[in-house]
């Protein structure tokens, strides 16, 4: 059982929160789904004492929406940004991004919270990346006895 998603994966959609699969049904049935939208990506509120964000991880968004009938507007990497102000806009069907906006903003606010870390003097990077690998590893570990579990039964 492979718990990271491949790249064809995430651009399928396959990651995806339920919510916008649904939506898509919804749409699609109802012949919307390619009406022309704009979406913004904005932060309401920063966490602790932060007062502005570092926009980072826009390559990688650039690179999920390409290819796509999709026009996209945004801040370049590194930019400060504040509460309220739109970091990024995407403008086009929706039915042709609905399903990576888990996606997207995932690796906005991933990229840009550890941008933000290091700005505001948080952890290292090596503290950051063993943490990271905690995380996996507890990942790993149920994943693997949900295995053998599952092994044991048989």
């Amino acid at each position: 059982m492979n718990v990271i998603p491949t790249w064809e994966e995430i651009r399928r959609g396959d990651t995806t929160d339920i919510y916008f699969r649904r939506t898509m049904e919804v749409l699609r049935a109802a012949g919307k789904d390619r009406t022309r939208v704009v979406a913004e990506a904005i932060v309401k509120k920063f966490p602790g004492a932060y007062r502005y964000g570092i926009l980072s991880g826009m390559d990688e968004l650039l690179a999920l929406l390409s290819g796509l009938p999709v026009e996209v507007d945004a801040m370049g990497e590194g930019t400060l940004f504040h509460v309220m102000e739109p970091v990024f806009t995407v403008e086009g069907p929706y039915g042709a991004f609905c399903e990576l906006e888990t996606a997207m903003l995932g690796v906005i606010c991933q990229a840009s919270g550890i941008a933000g870390q290091g700005a505001a003097g948080g952890q290292t990077l090596q503290d950051f990346i063993l943490a990271l690998r905690a995380q996996l590893a507890g990942v790993a570990l149920a994943a693997r006895f949900m295995g053998e579990e599952a092994r044991s039964e048989e």
